[in-house]
């Protein structure tokens, strides 16, 4: 395959994950203080509804692999871009509580859809030696929807809840159009059936389990930050929305450089010891509000987050070199699924743990707790497997 293909494939689910993971998911956490001020929601609800998406992700996930045995490949993609796009539009209309979680969910669905399918696509189309640079495309995407959501939101919301979510749904038309027209022929990216299959030896299998694993503790230690970050420094601390918003920037900027690092990374020290780096560091960002709220730490705790993506682009990547190329879409769904149930357990139980504590603190802390773990099990006295960046 020629490299303007892949290219293509890559940054076609670097905008599909700009529309449904960026606009989806973090574009909703800037406009919770302005919900709850508004008087909509409450924070423990507005934290449910954020924990709905995670479970329509989840299921989204589950039922990308079926969806594509009963659909072509590009249907299900274009399906769920254009699933993605109505959710947006719809969640502008003020009609309450179980309304907006109702399409919150369906964008979650869509979002779960995206990212299996268009992780394995763009994994299966990329040579070897490019892997790590075309997940970078892909997480990119996220961060720079983040970027324009910690812009454009704030600055919407001064006119009003409503213009900030058409605000971002006209983003999210034109991130559809380039996601529709990089994979107006997505399904020549797949693998020719028959290939031959490389058998995992018993040593990669285990490196395998503990990627997976690891995958779930990413996706459970970041929600606290997902959800909550913005509100934290807007309402928690009484910074207000425009000190919170500078720092939703840093997070946008961060998330497009963390992926570019990432790469950057995998290529000098392998895989397997860059996820290990990224998770340690990961790790103690987000723990770093419990020990001390100084304006300092808060903006390193604003940039470690943000760069979260990279932590995505080392698992895509070292899945890879864990698995054959016919195997990728079942592995990427396995590790999907293990980042949506962190997800959606960790997005219930959040607001759950802020009902009963009413401590943002002890949310971060438990979120870095978990960043650890994963960590240690990234480590390459575990992870003992080729490693081709």
């Amino acid at each position: 395959m020629n490299e303007k293909h892949w290219q293509r494939i890559a940054i076609g689910a670097g905008a599909g994950m700009f529309l449904g993971m960026a606009l989806g998911r973090f574009s909703y956490s800037a406009m919770i203080p302005a919900l709850v001020d508004s008087g909509n929601l409450d924070a423990v609800t507005a934290g449910y509804i954020g924990g709905v998406n995670m479970v329509g992700f989840l299921a989204g996930a589950a039922a990308s692999t079926l969806a594509v045995k009963c659909l072509r490949l590009d249907r299900v993609l274009f399906a769920s871009i254009l699933v993605a796009v109505a959710a947006l539009a719809a969640s502008a209309l003020p009609w309450g509580p179980l309304w907006l979680g109702a399409w919150r969910a369906a964008i979650g669905v869509a979002t779960g859809c995206i990212m299996v399918l268009g992780l394995a696509v763009t994994a299966q189309s990329a040579p070897p030696e490019h892997r790590a640079r075309a997940m970078s495309y892909i997480f990119i995407g996220v961060g720079s929807g983040i970027l324009f959501g910690a812009t454009i939101v704030p600055a919407s919301l001064k006119v009003s809840i409503t213009t900030a979510w058409l605000a971002v749904s006209f983003a999210g038309v034109i991130a559809a159009a380039i996601a529709l027209w990089c994979w107006r022929d997505v399904a020549s990216a797949a693998s020719p059936p028959g290939a031959p299959r490389e058998q995992p030896q018993p040593r990669a299998r285990i490196a395998w389990y503990a990627i997976v694993v690891a995958s779930f503790l990413f996706s459970f230690g970041i929600v606290p930050h997902t959800i909550y970050w913005f509100d934290y420094i807007a309402r928690g601390l009484g910074h207000g929305y425009a000190i919170a918003g500078w720092h939703w920037t840093g997070v946008g900027i961060w998330a497009i450089l963390g992926p570019v690092l990432a790469a950057w990374l995998a290529r000098v020290a392998g895989t397997s010891f860059a996820a290990a780096v990224a998770y340690f560091v990961m790790a103690a960002g987000v723990a770093l509000p419990w020990l001390t709220h100084a304006g300092p730490a808060l903006v390193l705790s604003s940039i470690i987050f943000g760069a979260q993506p990279g932590v995505s682009t080392l698992l895509g990547a070292r899945a890879r070199d864990l698995g054959t190329a016919d195997e990728m879409p079942a592995m990427m769904r396995t590790i999907i699924l293990a980042n949506g149930i962190g997800s959606a357990i960790s997005g219930i139980t959040v607001p759950m743990l802020l009902d009963l504590t009413g401590s943002y603190e002890l949310l971060f802390l438990s979120g870095g707790i978990a960043l650890a773990c994963g960590g240690i099990l990234c480590l390459p006295a575990i992870a003992r497997a080729p490693s081709r960046a």
